[in-house]
């Protein structure tokens, strides 16, 4: 079976397959990183900085629409086309840091960085957290 790693816009890096009726999300990480809107057995809603997003139930699974609101997915391998080797080392050595910092907001990413409270890391700038 195929899978390959997804950004949702606007939201988090998924593990995804075509060959499987859902995907999953960690509801775990995703609690960790947004406030979230319970209505038990019908719906949650994400509270990201950009929007909200509703996932609703539907065949007892938890289902967003993706498309309708114009997100195009793309693999990590596309999206890293679009950039230099460079931003892309950089850009992963981010990743590597917000995972190890449990996935703070990215303002509080920059303040990690720049503040001086954290020994021992590379040196990021906060234009490479953008």
């Amino acid at each position: 079976m195929s899978t390959k790693s997804v950004f949702l816009s606007g939201f988090i890096e998924v593990y995804a397959s075509d060959k499987t009726k859902a995907n999953v999300l960690s509801m775990a990480a995703v609690e960790e990183m947004y406030p979230i809107t319970y209505k038990q057995g019908e719906s949650f809603t994400v509270h990201t900085q950009e929007r909200d997003i509703l996932f609703q139930q539907r065949a007892r699974l938890y289902v967003a629409e993706w498309e309708a609101e114009g997100t195009v997915l793309a693999t990590a391998h596309e999206n890293e086309q679009l950039y230099t080797k460079e931003e892309v080392r950089r850009a992963k050595m981010v990743h590597e840091f917000i995972r190890n910092s449990r996935y703070p907001s990215p303002e509080e990413v920059v303040h990690l960085l720049i503040d001086g409270n954290v020994r021992g890391i590379p040196k990021l700038m906060a234009a490479d957290v953008k």
